[in-house]
């Protein structure tokens, strides 16, 4: 039997800036996902009420074990603000619209 490597946490201390552009935001009302072998894309999209088409307004690309990581970060931040704000109510329509892609 082959013994594993002993990993010692380190902490780090991360520095993250955030200039103004960024820390405005941006809205987006739906997000699309796809992958491949090696990340997984986000697409964030602004669609307009009763127009058929949407906008791309920040394509994301994680690593598969980032991307599994952001799932468990949503699911934990979501229990959180349901716990604090109640619960979220789901709505399976997009406006009473039915979305299909090109």
């Amino acid at each position: 039997m082959t013994e594993q490597p002993e990993f010692k946490e380190q902490e780090i201390h991360l520095q993250i800036e955030l200039d103004d552009t960024v820390a405005q935001g941006l809205y987006s009302n739906l997000v699309v996902s796809n992958f491949n072998r090696d990340e997984f894309f986000l697409d964030f999209i602004f669609v307009q009420p009763h127009l058929p088409k949407g906008k791309v307004k920040a394509r994301v690309l994680l690593s598969p074990r980032k991307a599994k990581l952001l799932s468990q970060l949503l699911i934990s931040q979501i229990m959180e603000y349901e716990k604090k704000v109640g619960p979220i109510q789901e709505d399976p329509s997009f406006g009473g619209v039915k979305l299909s892609f090109n």
